[in-house]
């Protein structure tokens, strides 16, 4: 979608149009009732607001990361050309396939989510760019375990 013109255009309601926002002048706010949908590609191009004017976030931004399957960082959102505002109902939420996960504001304009299988994401405000973490495997933790647990018998063993 490509926002032309001066005033405001406000988007209320689902809003799941494919391909960037583009803001070229004037303003976009989404209504705290509203929530915009940017599809996030683990290797591909993926949707992001871009532009030059003035966005005012009071709804919910969705991040579809069901294609995502390696941590990595992308900037959703070019804060060093557009003026972004955050309302008081601003929220995060991430869907994979059919499920949604709502993401936990853990510090200011931070919202982190722990999704099974992976990782964490984490949506900064101040950069406008979500990456994911990954989480530990299991077997890696196994493996951290049983090392830890040689080198105190090891240590055991030599003082004694």
């Amino acid at each position: 979608m490509n926002k032309f013109g001066l005033g405001t255009l406000t988007l209320g309601g689902v809003n799941t149009y494919t391909g960037d926002t583009t803001i070229s002048v004037g303003s976009l706010a989404l209504a705290s009732s509203g929530s915009l949908l940017l599809d996030i590609n683990g290797s591909g191009v993926s949707t992001s607001i871009l532009g030059a004017g003035a966005i005012d976030l009071g709804g919910r931004l969705v991040f579809d990361v069901t294609d995502v399957s390696a941590p990595g960082a992308w900037n959703v959102l070019a804060v060093n050309t557009l003026t972004e505002t955050y309302g008081g109902d601003f929220g995060v939420t991430f869907a994979v396939g059919p499920n949604s996960f709502a993401a936990t504001r853990t510090s200011p304009g931070v919202w982190t989510c722990d999704i099974a299988s992976m990782g964490r994401a984490v949506f900064t405000e101040s950069t406008g760019v979500l990456s994911f973490v990954p989480e530990p495997g299991t077997l890696s933790l196994f493996v951290a375990g049983l090392l830890s647990l040689l080198a105190y018998c090891w240590r055991q063993k030599r003082a004694a």
